[in-house]
């Protein structure tokens, strides 16, 4: 697989429709953008638009269970992350993922998240690629 993500950037795979929590949303608020979509990891950003965690589904549940819909979602937010960088090779960016419980990387530009990268962004880019039989391009990177 590492081969195969060789020479493509991040930014091919990366996810540019998600949605992002402020670290003074509830975990009500949380529970709304979990439902109203596909997305089970948030990217949490301060007053700024700097990320300062990420929110996984695991952790939304946990903090459910222990505090309730009321408390914030930077009380459960998990604060061991990774970013990545939109022309950061892929095969870069996902080999920091192996020491985390998280699964999803923030994509940071210019101090502003551009966009979520997962495993399964991945998988489906490579599954496109295999069914188009589309060779990695230079013209990408």
């Amino acid at each position: 697989m590492k081969a195969a993500l060789h020479g493509i950037p991040t930014r091919t795979a990366m996810q540019t429709e998600f949605r992002i929590l402020s670290a003074d949303a509830t975990l009500g608020d949380a529970v709304r953008s979990l439902l109203a979509g596909s997305q089970v990891d948030f990217p949490v950003v301060g007053h700024d638009g700097q990320v300062l965690g990420v929110l996984t589904r695991s952790g939304l549940i946990k903090g459910l269970a222990e505090k309730g819909t009321e408390h914030r979602v930077s009380e459960v937010m998990d604060r061991r992350f990774v970013i990545a960088h939109p022309y950061e090779m892929l095969d870069v960016a996902l080999a920091r993922l192996d020491d985390l419980e998280c699964r999803s990387l923030p994509v940071v530009a210019e101090g502003r998240v551009v966009g979520m990268l997962t495993p399964d962004n991945v998988s489906e880019l490579m599954m496109v690629r295999s069914a188009l039989k589309t060779p990695p391009s230079r013209a990408e990177v």
